[in-house]
């Protein structure tokens, strides 16, 4: 009796080895197969973004495969251009696309997720990109990434000169999809000294005649463990140089990076303001009325270029005269170490702030 229970153990003892062997035969076998695709992923890839988003992808040859914890072709020393215009948008040491199982069976490009390490973004590829090409009337296509985009650990040079640069950007975006619910949040860190700041989007993403909007949407600006500024309202999007942000903002106190610009007081008053802002090709406008941080704020401004707050005084206010047309009232601005109480600018005029 004790000889057959061991033979019976020992024949589903190699049964069981039998089926771990072919599963691991098999799991290789889609490994070197996949191995010998991603080319082909990787170009479906690449045209999916020249084709809706008009942006042209090139990276070191021989993308990287792995199997475990899931599929994933990662491109190395990547770069992404606008393409019309050349410029650089985007680059960095590693971009992985996340493949789902059924990928392997699949005809068309199907992504599980994008991740990009430690990016570095230009503000200056900006100019010129247009997510809608020549002669095209339907709304911009954008890809289907089934579980979003995430970066980590990015840096952004803005356009100014001289240029600033934000370090240490955490992004993930869920997949932008008319329908269902859009989902973004970030974080980032101006200087060592200063807190960390959060940034949450939410959404309802209906598409256009023309792009992308969002209805009853909520973006929350805080400081990490902080206080937080709330901005209800509605947003549309059709390209990089038209969007319409319009809504109201309220806070019982601003994060610190708002509260220096208007020298705030301490206690805090509260904060409640209406803002509508719009851009084109040529110009933006903003128009916003109510209180931030208790300072008193009413303005109606038509902008041709947006202003480098960190620039000397004398720079800056030739910039706003050339640049800055309507009016804007506030009852406290702080630039740089200079605080001004009711800072205004009325008309074509150079700006009149009393110190």
């Amino acid at each position: 009796m004790a000889e057959a229970s061991r033979r019976a153990g020992w024949g589903r003892l190699r049964r069981w080895l039998f089926v771990l062997v072919a599963l691991v035969l098999v799991l290789i076998g889609a490994l070197a197969w996949y191995a010998s695709d991603a080319a082909r992923v990787v170009t479906l890839f690449a045209e999916v973004l020249r084709r809706d988003l008009g942006l042209a992808l090139t990276h070191a040859p021989e993308p990287e495969v792995s199997l475990f914890p899931s599929l994933r072709v990662e491109l190395r020393d990547y770069r992404i251009d606008v393409v019309a215009t050349g410029r650089p948008l985007a680059w960095g040491s590693a971009l992985e696309l996340e493949i789902p199982w059924r990928a392997l069976r699949a005809d068309t490009l199907l992504i599980e997720r994008v991740v990009l390490e430690a990016p570095v973004f230009h503000a200056a590829g900006l100019e010129g990109w247009t997510l809608r090409r020549a002669g095209d009337a339907a709304p911009p296509r954008w890809p289907r990434v089934a579980g979003g985009v995430l970066v980590r650990d990015a840096k952004y040079i803005s356009s100014g000169a001289p240029s600033r640069v934000f370090e240490h950007i955490d992004l993930a975006i869920s997949p932008i999809e008319a329908g269902r619910e859009l989902v973004a949040d970030a974080s980032w860190t101006r200087d060592a000294n200063a807190p960390a700041l959060d940034l949450d989007l939410t959404g309802a993403t209906r598409n256009t005649d023309d792009g992308l909007a969002l209805d009853d949407a909520l973006i929350v600006l805080s400081e990490r463990n902080g206080p937080a500024l709330r901005f209800a309202g509605k947003l549309r999007y059709a390209d990089t140089t038209r969007y319409a942000i319009e809504g109201r903002g309220e806070a019982e106190r601003v994060p610190s990076v708002i509260a220096s610009l208007v020298a705030a007081t301490d206690p805090q008053p509260p904060t409640q303001f209406t803002l509508a802002l719009t851009a084109d090709s040529t110009h933006w406008r903003l128009v916003a009325n109510g209180a931030v941080a208790g300072a008193a704020l009413d303005a109606d401004l038509r902008i041709a270029a947006l202003p480098d707050l960190s620039r000397p005084l004398p720079e800056l206010f030739a910039t706003l005269e050339r640049d800055v047309s309507g009016h804007f009232r506030i009852a406290r601005l702080r630039v740089g170490d200079i605080a001004f109480d009711n800072f205004e600018i009325t008309g074509d005029e150079a700006p009149a702030p009393q110190q």
